[in-house]
C-alpha cells in the first residue's frame, strides 16, 4: 500500500513519520508490585513513606495481586531468615534435652526468641507473607517453655472488622501518610495490618474473618508509626482467612474429642461422618473450627464461602469485569457534609463556600457518571450542617480525620443538631488549616466516610476522596526511567495525572476501567481482545458527557491482569491525548491502574500512542495500532489490533522530499511524503 501526503510550511523543518504493523516495544512485560500497607478506627457500622513489602514470587513478571482464589495456606517455599532458623535449631535441642537439662538452655532460647521477634515484627511490614511463613507451627508452639512463649508471635484467626484508608497528600505538608493503610480490630483491639496477593483486593468490612500473625510493634528495629499514631501491635494478614490445621493439631482436637465421648462431627460438605475415610480435615475460619472428610470438601467448603463473602470483589472469571454492586454506585446519592468548629478556631468552610463546594462536586459527579450517579438536591434528601461546635479545643483533633474528628462530627450532628444520620448514604468532614493534618484527602476504600482537610475541597479532590467510599483505589503510573514501556521498573502512586484517582484535577475524569467497576460504563461497552482476535475496533471517547459506545478494549496478558486501551477527549490542550490512545495495565476488582509510559517520557502528562504508531508485546503476541480518528460525535479512535506472532511483518517505508532545498526566510516551501507498506498494512 503506497500513501502520498503534500503540504506546506514556512521556513521549518517538517518530519512526516508514517508506521503501520511496527513493533515498538520488545522487552518483557513486567507488572507492579502491589503495595500492602496499614490503620485508625473502622466506621460505624450503619453507614489502598511507610514500609513497602517485597514483590510476591510469581510468573517472573511480578504478579500485581497474588493468587486468585487461594483456598489453603500453602505459600511457596522461602528460606528462612537467619534468626528465625537459629530459633528454630534451638528448640529442636530443646526438646531433644532431657526434662533436667532444659533449664540450662533457657537463656539462650529466650536471647535467640527476642532476635527472631525482632526480624519477625520487620517482616510483617516489609513482606507480610513471608513473615507468615517464618511463624512457628503448632507442634513447636506447644514446646515451648512458658519464660519464652510470650517472646513469640500470636497467632490470630476470628472475625474482625477491617478498615482500608486511602490519602492523598498535600502540597503544603512535609509529612506524608502512606498512600493505604490497613487496621483489625478484633473484640475492640486495633492492629495495624499488613497483607499481600488477594488481601491487597478486599475492602473496609466487618464482620469478617481473619487469619495471621500479631507481634508488638515495638520488638521492630524501626517500630511502625505515622502521623495518625503508632500502633501497638502489627499484624501480618493472610491473602485468606481460612487456616488448615496441620497433622499434629488434628491429632489433639481428635484425641480431645474422644476423650469426651462426642460423636464425630458430620462433614460440613457431604454430610457424612468426618472419620467415613480417614482423611479428616479441619479448618479455622473466623475463629471457629469446622471438621470435613477430606481436603477437597474442605477446599470448596472454603471456595463457596468467599465467594459469598466477597471480599475482594471480581468474585468470578477474568474474562466477566468485576463491577462493585450498582445499587451502591449508582442512583440517587443522599449526603451529608459535616463542618466542625471550636472554642479556640471559628474558622472552617463558610456558608457560601459550602454551597460553592457542593454544586461543583454535585456537578462533577454527575457528568463523571454519565448522570448514573446523582448526589440528592440539598434539602431533597443531602444536607450542609451548620457549624458544628466540638467539644475541647482544635488542636485536640490534630491528624485524628477518620477517628475522633469524624466521630464526634457524628455524635454532635445527631445528638445537638437532630441529624438523623442513617438518613443518609454518605457523610464526610471538611475542615481548614486546623486542626493539623498531614493529607489533603482521607477516605476509606470501600466504606463511609472521608475528611477534606487543608482547604482541599476543589471538585477533584471531593471526587477522588468519594471515589474510595464507592471502592476505588489509587490511578498509577509505571515508572520505567523511560527506558522501556513495560517491562522492568516502579510504581509511583497518584502517578496518573490524568485521572482524578491519581493526581489528575477537574475536568480529568476517572478512567474507563474504574467507570466501568463503578457500573458507569457497561460491560457490554467494553471489548475482550481475547475473545474477539484480531480486528479494526472503533474506540469511543469516554470523559464527555454524552459518551456512549465501546469505551475500552482489553486483553489478558496474565492469569491476574489485562492491558487495557482508552480513549480521552476532554483535554482539549493535551495533543498527544487528542490525538492518541492510552494504554494501561488493569487487575480485578478494584484493583488500581497503572498508565504505561508509551511515549518514553518519564510521566503520565499527554502520555499516549500517537496515531500511526504501534505498541507491541511479544510475550503474549499483541500488538496496538491507532490508525486515526473517526470524525464521529462524540469522537472516536479507529484502533487496528493484531494478535499473533507475525515474523515476516516488515516496517513501513517512507520518503520526504522537498520543493526547493535553499529558501529564503518566509519563502514557501512544499513538502511530499511517499510512504509505502510491504506487508499491505493500512497506513495512517
Amino acid at each position: 500500500m503506497n500513501r502520498t501526503l503534500r503540504f506546506g510550511v514556512l521556513p521549518l523543518l517538517a518530519v512526516l513519520v508514517a508506521s503501520s504493523f511496527y513493533f515498538q516495544s520488545s522487552d518483557s512485560p513486567k507488572s507492579p508490585p502491589q503495595v500492602s500497607i496499614p490503620q485508625p478506627t473502622p466506621p460505624a457500622a450503619s453507614d489502598h513513606p511507610g514500609l513497602l513489602p517485597s514483590p510476591e514470587p510469581g510468573d517472573g513478571h511480578g504478579r500485581m495481586a497474588g493468587r486468585s482464589g487461594a483456598a489453603t495456606e500453602s505459600m511457596p517455599e522461602m528460606t528462612l531468615p537467619q534468626s528465625v532458623e537459629a530459633f528454630n535449631l534451638w528448640l529442636t535441642r530443646y526438646k531433644a534435652a532431657s526434662p533436667g537439662d532444659r533449664p540450662a538452655l533457657e537463656a539462650e532460647g529466650r536471647r535467640l526468641a527476642e532476635a527472631r521477634l525482632t526480624v519477625l515484627a520487620d517482616l510483617v511490614q516489609t513482606n507480610p507473607q513471608r513473615a507468615l511463613q517464618s511463624a512457628l507451627t503448632y507442634a513447636q508452639r506447644k514446646a515451648l517453655p512458658e519464660s519464652i512463649a510470650s517472646k513469640v508471635e500470636t497467632p490470630i484467626n476470628a472475625l474482625a472488622d477491617l478498615a482500608v484508608l486511602a490519602s492523598l497528600p498535600s502540597a503544603e505538608v512535609s509529612s506524608r501518610l502512606p498512600a493505604v493503610l490497613r487496621t483489625v480490630t478484633i473484640d475492640g483491639e486495633a492492629f495495624q495490618a499488613f497483607t499481600y496477593g488477594d488481601g491487597n483486593r478486599w475492602q473496609t468490612r466487618h464482620g469478617m474473618p481473619v487469619s495471621g500473625i500479631a507481634v508488638a510493634n515495638s520488638a521492630a528495629s524501626v517500630p511502625f508509626v505515622t502521623s495518625l499514631g503508632r500502633p501497638g501491635q502489627v499484624l501480618a494478614l493472610h491473602e485468606t482467612p481460612a487456616r488448615f490445621v496441620d497433622a499434629a493439631e488434628q491429632a489433639d482436637l481428635v484425641a480431645a474429642r474422644a476423650s469426651t465421648s462426642a460423636p464425630d462431627p458430620l462433614c460440613g460438605v457431604s454430610e457424612q461422618p468426618v472419620t467415613a475415610s480417614n482423611t479428616e480435615t479441619t479448618v479455622q475460619f473466623g475463629g471457629q473450627h469446622h471438621a470435613f472428610c477430606g481436603k477437597v470438601d474442605a477446599e470448596g467448603w472454603v471456595r463457596a464461602r468467599m465467594a459469598a463473602l466477597g471480599l475482594d470483589e471480581p468474585g468470578g472469571e477474568l474474562l466477566s469485569l468485576a463491577v462493585s454492586e450498582s445499587q451502591y454506585t449508582e442512583g440517587r446519592k443522599r449526603m451529608l457534609l459535616m463542618r466542625p468548629v471550636w472554642s479556640d478556631h471559628r474558622g472552617g468552610m463558610t456558608t457560601n463556600e459550602a454551597l460553592s463546594h457542593w454544586q461543583n462536586f454535585s456537578n462533577y459527579m454527575y457528568e463523571m457518571s454519565y448522570g448514573k450517579l446523582v448526589m440528592a438536591p440539598l434539602g431533597k434528601g443531602s444536607s450542609i450542617t451548620p457549624s458544628l461546635e466540638l467539644p475541647g479545643l482544635v488542636a485536640e483533633y490534630d491528624n485524628t480525620g477518620l477517628g475522633k474528628l469524624y466521630d464526634t462530627c457524628r455524635a454532635v450532628a445527631r445528638d445537638v443538631h437532630g441529624y438523623q444520620l442513617d438518613q443518609y448514604d454518605f457523610l464526610y468532614v471538611v475542615t481548614d488549616g486546623k486542626p493539623a493534618a498531614s493529607y489533603c484527602g482521607l477516605a476509606y476504600v470501600g466504606g463511609v466516610g472521608f475528611h477534606l482537610a487543608n482547604r482541599c475541597w476543589d471538585a477533584a479532590v471531593s471526587a477522588h476522596e468519594f471515589g474510595h467510599n464507592l471502592g476505588l483505589n489509587h490511578a498509577h503510573f509505571w515508572d520505567t526511567k523511560a527506558q522501556s514501556i513495560a517491562g522492568e521498573g516502579q510504581n509511583v502512586e497518584y502517578g496518573d495525572s490524568n485521572d482524578p484517582m491519581g493526581g489528575g484535577n477537574s475536568p480529568n475524569q476517572f478512567n474507563s476501567r474504574y467507570k466501568n467497576y463503578l457500573g458507569w460504563i457497561p460491560d457490554t461497552d467494553i471489548l475482550d481482545l481475547n475473545l474477539r482476535g484480531s480486528g479494526l475496533y472503533r474506540l469511543y471517547s469516554f470523559d464527555l458527557n454524552d459518551s456512549s459506545g465501546v469505551r475500552g478494549l482489553k486483553f489478558r496478558r496474565d492469569a491476574s491482569q489485562n492491558y487495557w486501551l482508552q480513549f480521552r477527549q476532554r483535554k482539549l490542550d493535551k495533543k498527544a491525548l487528542m490525538n492518541g490512545v492510552q494504554l494501561m495495565w488493569s487487575g480485578n476488582g478494584n484493583e488500581g491502574t497503572y498508565l504505561l509510559d508509551v511515549r518514553l517520557k518519564g510521566n503520565a502528562d499527554n502520555n499516549a500512542i500517537a496515531i500511526g504508531r504501534t505498541f507491541s508485546d511479544p510475550r503474549v503476541n499483541v500488538h496496538f495500532t491507532p490508525i486515526g480518528k473517526a470524525g464521529t460525535y462524540p469522537e472516536a479512535m479507529d484502533v487496528v489490533v493484531n494478535i499473533g506472532a507475525f515474523p515476516t511483518n516488515q516496517p513501513p517505508a517512507g520518503v520526504v522530499s522537498a520543493s526547493s532545498l535553499e529558501v529564503s526566510p518566509g519563502q514557501q516551501v512544499d513538502f511530499r511524503a511517499e510512504a509505502s507498506e510491504p506487508n499491505g498494512d493500512a497506513l495512517a
